[in-house]
């Protein structure tokens, strides 16, 4: 072959490669618009799917499904009312249900405690089982369909709300609207009950009430409460009932009038109606009238001491409230209700009690409420020292680190929850 040839070969080689280069590409090119035509009819699809969906949700939202056996109705918009949870997840329509032999959907758990978290649905409000075993389960069930927000709270800060005196707060009037807690916090009766919103290990600081002044210029002042820390593992949707302590009321008057117990603050689990205590910081009593020397009795520093009884009334005051048991009145100077019987602070011929169990008083000071109320001194005994009368705290076994002082501070009581982790 010629050298003209085998060039004549090649290009005639190159020209058809070259066409065939450009079928593949012609080629590839409507393959291309094929694939963009498919993924916008796709896109289309799911635009239609979605309103569809969305149409459903808003005009076809009345369903029936079968919890363990029963049968409930109610809107389709009340089961996803809280997005993240796993209810709303599965009538999203994005995942495959399991259905009955009527075609309900079917959701394998106890009907009793369903019955409780479709209240809660409906009203937004947590209203627990009274029995224990169901409370429980009813824990168990709004963690397992997640129910609560896990990743809000952080820390919350208890007080007075504002409250002074004998009685405790009605309402939390907002104060906790800006804090991690507000939401879960609800007022009966001077008690707040607190739904706690994420399990984790809690460090508890509690500060129980200082007690009354008297009105007298004198060297002594009323007694401190205590300062109670510790850390405690506990459970989303524990039911925490707190009472925060009120300082005992000044005395009225200008001489010879002593003040009112300070009131002790208490944490208690509440479990179908029965409080168990978590932590208490017992109040400090009352200053007593201006013959003393001695300035009132500082809280114990004990852990714990007693059966929660309330304190004694020897002098002329009322004694604390304890944890089960009233203080001692005297007279017309009554002792402080004790947790159990509602914490309210005795009245007092010249002073009152504050919420917390504190005892009113007349010229010996008020007893301070605590895990066992605090003792009002013997009356007149001007320079004798009385630190056994003191109220006393509490920490319960299932606590760890926990540490009781005495507070440096004249002030109402405080509850401070922090999450360290969880």
């Amino acid at each position: 072959m010629s050298i003209e040839d085998f060039d004549s070969s090649i290009n005639t080689l190159l020209t058809k490669i070259k066409s065939e280069r450009t079928k593949l590409e012609q080629e590839k090119k409507k393959l291309d618009d094929e694939k963009m035509k498919i993924s916008d009819e796709k896109n289309i699809w799911d635009q239609q799917k979605d309103e569809m969906m969305s149409k459903f949700l808003i005009e076809d939202d009345i369903v029936e499904i079968n919890v363990g056996g029963q049968v409930f109705s109610t809107y389709l918009n009340t089961l996803t009312k809280i997005p993240e949870s796993i209810l709303a997840a599965m009538f999203s329509g994005r995942f495959p249900l399991n259905k009955d032999s009527n075609g309900r959907i079917f959701i394998d758990r106890d009907p009793k405690i369903f019955r409780y978290i479709l209240m809660y649905l409906r009203s937004g409000e947590l209203v627990y089982p009274t029995n224990v075993s169901e409370k429980k389960l009813f824990r168990n069930d709004l963690s397992f369909f997640n129910l609560l927000p896990q990743g809000k709270f952080f820390k919350g800060i208890f007080t007075t709300l504002g409250a002074k005196g004998r009685n405790g707060p009605t309402t939390t009037g907002g104060l906790y609207d800006e804090q991690d807690h507000g939401e879960f916090v609800e007022v009966k009766v001077g008690r707040q009950y607190f739904t706690l919103p994420r399990s984790g290990l809690y460090k508890i600081k509690a500060i129980g009430a200082c007690g009354g002044d008297s009105t007298e210029n004198n060297n002594i002042k009323q007694g401190y409460g205590a300062v109670v820390t510790a850390q405690v593992f506990l459970e989303q949707g524990t039911v925490l009932v707190i009472v925060v302590g009120q300082q005992g009321e000044l005395a009225r008057g200008t001489s010879n009038r002593a003040g009112g117990g300070g009131g002790g603050t208490y944490i208690c689990i509440e479990e179908g109606g029965t409080f168990i205590p978590l932590v208490i910081a017992g109040g400090g009593s009352g200053c007593s009238w201006g013959g003393f020397q001695k300035n009132g009795v500082n809280s114990q520093t004990i852990k714990k001491n007693g059966d929660g009884i309330g304190g004694t009334a020897t002098g002329r005051g009322g004694g604390g409230g304890g944890f089960k048991g009233n203080g001692a009145n005297n007279g017309s100077d009554l002792g402080g209700q004790s947790f159990l019987n509602g914490s309210v602070g005795g009245t007092g011929t010249y002073a009152e009690g504050g919420f917390g169990g504190g005892g009113g008083a007349m010229y010996e000071g008020g007893g301070g409420g605590g895990y066992n109320g605090g003792d009002v001194v013997d009356t007149n005994q001007y320079t004798i020292d009385y630190p056994q009368y003191g109220s006393t705290s509490y920490v319960s076994d299932s606590v760890q680190d926990s540490n009781i002082k005495v507070n440096t501070k004249f002030e109402d009581g405080k509850v401070v929850f922090e999450l360290i982790s969880g």
